[in-house]
């Protein structure tokens, strides 16, 4: 597992879908290092993190559970995405999980028929369904592209579809009514155009449920917010860190 900084603060850094936890060495703000130690792992099917018989979310976390378990607690999670919904789900079984980040995460999928669809395509033909997929909605910009792209290689082929499939039944249940409401959260996301919400404000209403939820718009658009803002995000991610309240 990556480990950045030597600070007595442990924060967890969870990637996403397609990603490897490499992906925060070079979004971390280094002067955070003396105060933080990020722990950076790669979820399983991801760079080399195990490979499982079936990537079902159940699965996912308690893998992550068992790898963590000498290492806690972590009272800052730090999620992109899928791993947004993993930190979630920890802040639901362990207490001392008070404080999330979460970079480009909507509380809950929209288009759960949608998602299976995708699930679909990936089965059918994973290369291309895998560029279109990360060219249309993750970033336009070649360069970052590039890098998505080959740490997705890394990623096992199954876990894609197996995810996106778990995620479409994890919103079809409504699971995310489960998750604590009393935590704080700060949500990185990008700008709401480029998130397909309608004008009443679909994604800032999605997250009132959370009363200490502090929304972050970023100025560019991609769902890689790290990388397609790096300077503002690592300003931003400062700012929330040295205000988290975690006694340093």
């Amino acid at each position: 597992m990556k480990c950045l900084g030597k600070g007595p603060v442990q924060v967890l850094c969870l990637h996403g879908l397609g990603s490897q936890g490499l992906i925060w060495q070079s979004c971390l703000p280094p002067h955070l290092f003396e105060e933080f130690t990020f722990f950076c792992p790669d979820l399983p099917g991801h760079g080399d993190g195990p490979r499982l018989s079936s990537y079902t979310l159940e699965n996912l976390f308690e893998n992550l559970i068992k790898s963590l378990e000498a290492l806690r607690p972590f009272p800052i999670i730090i999620g992109h995405s899928l791993g947004a919904i993993l930190g979630l789900e920890l802040q639901v079984h362990f207490e001392e999980l008070g404080h999330l980040i979460a970079l480009d995460f909507f509380p809950r999928a929209r288009h759960p028929r949608g998602l299976e669809v995708l699930a679909r395509h990936f089965r059918q033909n994973h290369l291309t369904q895998l560029r279109q997929f990360m060219s249309f909605s993750h970033t336009h910009d070649p360069c970052i592209l590039e890098r998505i792209l080959a740490d997705a290689g890394k990623t096992d082929e199954n876990a894609f579809p197996e995810i996106l499939e778990s995620l479409a039944l994890h919103a079809r249940e409504k699971r995310s009514h489960i998750y604590p409401k009393d935590r704080q959260i700060d949500v990185f996301h990008q700008p709401p155009s480029a998130l397909h919400t309608d004008p009443k404000g679909t994604f800032e209403e999605a997250w009132k449920p959370w009363p200490k939820a502090r929304l972050h718009c970023l100025p560019k658009p991609g769902h890689f917010v790290m990388l397609t803002n790096p300077m503002e995000f690592k300003l931003l991610l400062s700012h929330c860190l040295t205000k988290s309240g975690v006694n340093l």
